[in-house]
């Protein structure tokens, strides 16, 4: 895990590039946890969310996006249908802090 490898001194590395390492080394763990998160995916259905999901991402197909909201009803999915998998995607980065700027205001 890379947990056990990162040192005191990680304000070096923003959280997207920490992020970024620990799923690369650990896609396999990561891809064999989907279908257990969709099997037990009614154990959220009382917690709000909202999930970003740019259109033309190639990294993170849309079918699992659309597969967790048909089984989890109350989730909002957020499409931005030209944008493609970087949060930094301005179409997506707008999604998200929509979302949070909702979340806080609740």
């Amino acid at each position: 895990h890379l947990a056990g490898t990162v040192t005191k001194n990680t304000t070096q590395f923003s959280a997207q590039n920490i992020l970024t390492c620990y799923y690369s080394a650990n896609i396999d763990h990561v891809m064999d946890a989907v279908p257990d998160i969709l099997r037990n995916v009614d154990r959220l259905h009382s917690i709000p969310c909202v999930a970003v999901q740019g259109g033309k991402d190639r990294i993170t197909p849309i079918d699992t996006a659309l597969e967790l909201k048909a089984r989890w009803p109350a989730l909002e999915l957020r499409v931005p249908t030209k944008a493609g998998h970087s949060m930094y995607d301005p179409a997506i980065t707008h999604e998200i802090v929509q979302a949070t700027d909702r979340f806080v205001s609740k």
